[in-house]
């Protein structure tokens, strides 16, 4: 219950599910009071558990606002992307949804929620397409099974009117 309590002082809309070796009624009562989307005992079978994760990321893909999912036109499509952290390359992926707010990627670099990092995009039409289009700063805005989706905060200008044509060309030629 405490580790639950320190979880809502940092954030109070994150869905925590909880498993236990040690659950009564009264320690699910506790955590369904704290806000605990699922309260799991540690028998459960493992079809329960792959259940429960997706009853519990549908509800976030329910409860995300509109506005925050579809601030800007999205388009599903796949370029490389390089993680550099403190000025050395941590990992590389593919952006498989790209809009002039930020993308998603599919990697197996070790990023966490919240971090911050300059990235590296290699889009697939870029007049010279080995020299990536530099975001300055992106903000890691979730992480799900080798995914991750990523804000961009800061562009230098001449990248940004790029990434925003590149954006703007998509929007012309997407059926």
């Amino acid at each position: 219950m405490a580790v639950l309590r320190e979880i809502r002082t940092l954030d109070p809309n994150a869905l925590v599910i909880i498993l236990t070796g040690f659950g009564t009624e009264e320690r699910e009562r506790q955590a369904r009071q704290l806000g605990a989307a699922e309260f799991l005992d540690k028998s459960l079978v493992l079809h329960t558990l792959g259940a429960t994760l997706d009853r519990v990321l549908t509800q976030i893909g329910r409860t995300m606002a509109a506005g925050e999912r579809r601030q800007f036109p999205r388009f599903l499509i796949q370029f490389p992307v390089s993680f550099i952290r403190d000025g050395v390359m941590i990992g590389d992926g593919t952006a498989c949804d790209l809009s002039a707010g930020g993308c998603t990627v599919a990697s197996q670099a070790n990023v966490r929620t919240g971090e911050q990092m300059e990235l590296q995009l290699y889009l697939l039409d870029h007049q010279e397409p080995t020299t990536p289009l530099m975001v300055e700063i992106a903000e890691v805005r979730w992480t799900i099974q080798k995914q991750c989706g990523l804000e961009f905060l800061s562009l230098p200008s001449p990248d940004r009117r790029r990434l925003l044509q590149y954006v703007r060309t998509l929007e012309a030629t997407s059926p």
